[in-house]
């Protein structure tokens, strides 16, 4: 089976950051927000140019589908598992990508208020599987943070959406508060987009979960992107603006 860009370093797992609780995530978020993560700028390649064959990447989704209960009983577990046949950062974003879309099932009890919200601790995640938006895009970053010693450079965005509860017409202002929370990811000498939420499936006229699969919001293009989502940093308009990563703002 091909892969995809070029072979990276084996993982040094004695030097992994070791997850178990949720004081221990933000311990290892704050270790990682200390670096300095490279400027939000347009991507110079759009997908189809670092990912031409998306079938090159069937070994990785064969594995993850195949992840057993012993690698999920810890984030440090899972992510040792599922980056083992990956050569290289795409393949790894991928393989979390995979595991989030296909085993997290969107809360629509608690997003509707058929019962008290549960924590989006992305550990507990682990055994709930079931979250909002904001549990999806932690987890994600979790696991990018946890892929080796260094970590992927990964943020988790909030802003607006045009998802199940946006109505046509309706204008997003600084002071609306965020309804929404996705990823960027930076592989390839770029940042790009991961919506897991959205990847997983869809929300139905009958308030349930479908679970759905999608390709489309996996390294999704920002001029793409930027049709549904509109990322709000804490009131900062030009904060917000380069983290749509579009060209000529």
């Amino acid at each position: 089976m091909g892969r995809v860009a070029s072979r990276n370093e084996n993982v040094d797992t004695e030097t992994k950051p070791k997850v178990q609780t949720l004081d221990d995530l933000n311990k290892v978020k704050d270790n990682n927000n200390r670096k300095k993560f490279p400027d939000p700028k347009p991507p110079k390649r759009c997908k189809k140019d670092i990912l031409p064959d998306v079938s090159k990447l069937k070994h990785i989704d064969d594995h993850v589908m195949k992840t057993p209960r012993y690698a999920e009983r810890s984030i440090e577990k899972l992510t040792e598992y599922l980056i083992k046949p990956a050569t290289n950062d795409i393949e790894k974003v991928r393989a979390f990508y995979k595991w989030v879309t296909e085993n997290i099932s969107y809360d629509t009890d608690s997003y509707f208020g058929r019962k008290r919200n549960v924590s989006n601790d992305p550990t507990s995640l682990l055994s709930c599987k079931s979250s909002v938006c904001d549990g999806y895009a932690s987890i994600f970053q979790l696991l990018c943070i946890c892929s080796n010693h260094a970590g992927i450079p990964v943020l988790k965005i909030s802003g607006h959406s045009k998802g199940y509860s946006y109505k046509p017409g309706y204008n997003f202002s600084k002071d609306t508060p965020s309804n929404h929370a996705w990823n960027a990811v930076y592989v390839c000498g770029d940042w790009r987009f991961i919506e897991t939420t959205w990847g997983a499936g869809t929300v139905g006229d009958n308030k349930h979960f479908k679970k759905n699969f999608t390709e489309f919001y996996f390294l999704t293009d920002p001029k793409l992107f930027i049709v549904d989502h509109y990322p709000c940093f804490d009131n900062d308009d030009v904060e917000s603006a380069k983290w749509q990563l579009l060209k000529n703002l």
